[in-house]
């Protein structure tokens, strides 16, 4: 069978809790994958960089560091971050003949239901394709688009190149709707996972019962209702660098 290539990029944050889910759920399923790691200087300490080392000892890993976050000032946001994190990976991964490339992020808990599809070459598979409400100012006033949950993408090299290029679009972006226009000007295929697994963005309260999945899914918006303090406290027991919880998403930041 051909390598593929799983990129996590993103901060750490809870990276210790799933990454032997996702070890397990993917190399259960590709056994040749190649490792990409891309993440923010800040995210990492000496000792961080070194105990995530540690967890890729014997696989193929790649590691990249991107310039501290707060260099990006007001240029930063949810749809700049990863661009730019994929960016950097795109020149190593084009290198190689990969079956597929698979984007993920540090924090996301994978279940993989069914046997993933074979992926098309001019195709991009996501974990969520609905149909949602929004208005993007300035931009493409648009009363409806479709929207993606972009925890999880699955595509070809070509395509994967695509999207780590998604930064430079010109005006105000958003990240969902932008997912869907890149795909229409590109003719990319649109291809939704939801039947073939479920993907959850875990936060710092959601360690209580890593063995069930049902208990992580249902707890994990009461992060949003937490104060500040009790947010610190989740942060400092489970050894998790508070900058990567500073963000301008109100949602999740401290």
């Amino acid at each position: 069978m051909k390598k593929i290539a799983v990129v996590l990029r993103g901060h750490m944050r809870t990276w210790n809790f799933c990454k032997h889910q996702t070890f397990q759920q993917l190399e259960s399923r590709y056994p040749n994958i190649d490792w990409y790691f891309s993440t923010w200087e800040e995210s990492l300490s000496t000792e961080r960089r070194r105990k995530l080392e540690q967890d890729f000892q014997g696989r193929n890993f790649q590691l990249y560091l991107s310039k501290n976050i707060s260099e990006h000032g007001s240029e930063y946001s949810s749809w700049f971050g990863p661009g730019k994190l994929c960016e950097q990976v795109a020149p190593d991964i084009l290198k190689h003949d990969y079956a597929c490339v698979i984007e993920t992020r540090p924090d996301v808990y994978l279940d993989i239901k069914q046997p993933l599809p074979d992926i098309e070459n001019n195709a991009l598979y996501v974990t969520g394709l609905d149909l949602v409400y929004t208005l993007v100012p300035g931009y493409e006033r648009m009363d409806h688009h479709y929207g993606a949950q972009d925890w999880f993408f699955i595509f070809s090299p070509e395509v994967f190149q695509i999207y780590s290029q998604r930064r430079h679009r010109p005006g105000p972006q958003d990240s969902h709707g932008d997912i869907i226009r890149i795909a229409k000007e590109n003719n990319i295929s649109l291809f939704n996972l939801q039947q073939h697994l479920t993907t959850i963005m875990v936060r710092p309260n959601m360690f209580q019962h890593p063995d069930s999945f049902e208990w992580v899914w249902g707890h994990g918006e009461h992060w949003i209702t937490m104060s500040r303090e009790e947010r610190m406290h989740y942060l400092s027991i489970q050894d998790i660098d508070v900058r990567d919880y500073m963000t301008s998403n109100s949602t999740i930041s401290l």
